[in-house]
């Protein structure tokens, strides 16, 4: 099981990246990409796959799970509530994917501030979730909590003003 999501992970990573040259890169010619990319994720995961180009991102459907890449223009609406949403910055840019009964995003924040930073762990922590570690360097602030079945991990940049949180939540 492990290395059969490791080879959908690994496929996974390979065919996105592959996805963001070929829609810079041949955008007219949208429907031929969807194609050879859902060809390669099937020989890869020996199954069904599903890909779509949509405006700024990408989503991948597999038996293993999904993915929606780059797509998000603002915070994900089904994070679970629990999740403090943070209201500082510019959002960027969110990833979503869904595999073996777990949820996990990707969201990037940038022209933030230490201090946002640390006012948002402040209200994690108030909101019930426990520090699992923590570390601060020169230039990065690293900070992780779980509650229940969930985690969350904040990174910050300080040099870059760049903010990306990780949410993993266990269905």
């Amino acid at each position: 099981m492990k290395s059969h999501r490791f080879v959908f992970l690994a496929c996974f990573v390979l065919v996105a990246f592959g996805l963001v040259l070929t829609v810079s890169c041949q955008r007219a010619n949208e429907r031929s990409a969807e194609r050879l990319a859902e060809r390669a994720l099937e020989r890869a995961s020996g199954g069904t796959a599903k890909v779509d180009l949509s405006k700024g991102g990408f989503k991948i459907k597999t038996k293993e799970g999904e993915a929606e890449i780059g797509a998000l223009t603002k915070w994900p609406e089904d994070v679970p509530a629990e999740v403090p949403k943070f209201e500082a910055g510019t959002f960027k840019s969110a990833s979503k994917s869904s595999a073996n009964n777990t949820r996990s995003w990707i969201i990037n924040i940038h022209d933030v501030t230490e201090s946002d930073v640390s006012a948002y762990i402040e209200v994690v922590k108030a909101a019930g979730w426990t520090q699992a570690a923590s570390s601060t360097t020169e230039d990065l602030v690293i900070f992780m909590a779980e509650k229940d079945k969930g985690q969350l991990h904040v990174t910050y940049s300080k040099r870059e003003k760049g903010l990306a949180l990780g949410i993993i939540v266990k269905d």
